[in-house]
């Protein structure tokens, strides 16, 4: 089982440039109360470096990945971006379901997701469940 925040394998986050970089770092020198006045715009930054905190856990089995971990920006009183979301519409489900892609770069880096690599497993997962299916 792997347990992580997005901030664990915000390094990884592919849509950083280097000003990201520094605008983050920047937006983390400021007051909290300072990051809220400054909303959408703080919360798409903090978003793309994946530089927040929401637990999560992996079973299965696969290599580890390399953690390049961040601190954590808090936006609000709560702590994440995600606590100011609330509701339950399907909108903010979408946005609380969003695989941080820091963590899918690093995850894919681990594990060899070739197509050589899967048929060596013997097909995909839905390959392997559709055959299961027709043979019942």
């Amino acid at each position: 089982r792997l347990q992580f925040d997005p901030c664990d394998f915000s390094g990884w986050a592919p849509d950083m440039t280097a000003a990201d970089w520094v605008r983050l770092e920047e937006l983390r020198a400021l007051s909290l109360e300072e990051r809220e006045q400054l909303g959408a715009q703080a919360v798409e930054l903090v978003k793309r470096a994946n530089a927040y905190t929401k637990r999560t856990q992996l079973w299965g089995h696969f290599n580890v990945p390399e953690l390049r971990r961040v601190e954590p920006i808090k936006l609000c009183a709560q702590g994440s971006w995600l606590q100011k979301l609330g509701g339950k519409s399907e909108k903010t489900k979408a946005a609380r379901s969003v695989t941080p892609a820091g963590f899918s770069s690093a995850f894919f880096a681990a594990n060899d997701w070739s197509q050589a690599a899967i048929s060596g497993w013997g097909g995909t997962s839905l390959e392997r469940v559709e055959a299961e299916e027709a043979a019942a």
